[in-house]
């Protein structure tokens, strides 16, 4: 699934112009659950290998959640700047356990931050469409 997101996401960011920039990062923000502490468990269940690729799909989600915001803000940053910094808050904030290996953490901490982008993200759209619907 992770995968299946990133492929869409870099053929939305292939296309110029701030709607497919958005599609992109929606489709990269749906994976959030993918690395969601319900689905990994503590990670003691998981192989080595399986963690191992978990966190090469996280990294790669990372980046590329990253990328599209700093296009988008580049595009608009008025519009967009406050996701981006959002964002980087998220991402400094570490969360989870000093019990956790740092495997689990790392994705825990991908997911913290994809579900805080996605709310406020959430929360944008809404007041993007009130200021439409004024118009």
């Amino acid at each position: 699934f992770v995968l299946l997101c990133l492929d869409i996401a870099s053929l939305y960011a292939a296309v110029s112009g701030e709607e497919c920039l958005v599609k992109a990062l929606t489709r990269c923000l749906d994976t959030s659950e993918a690395f969601s502490s319900d689905y990994i468990g503590d990670g003691m269940q998981r192989s080595k290998e399986w963690l191992e690729k978990m966190n090469t799909l996280a990294a790669s989600v990372d980046d590329r959640v990253f990328k599209l915001l700093r296009s988008l803000v580049k595009l608009d940053g008025d519009r967009w700047k406050d996701l981006y910094r959002e964002g980087l808050s998220a991402k400094m904030t570490k969360r989870g356990s000093n019990e956790q290996s740092p495997q689990i953490e790392n994705l825990s901490t991908l997911h913290s931050v994809l579900t805080t982008l996605r709310g406020k993200f959430t929360e944008l759209n809404k007041t993007r469409n009130e200021e439409v619907a004024r118009e």
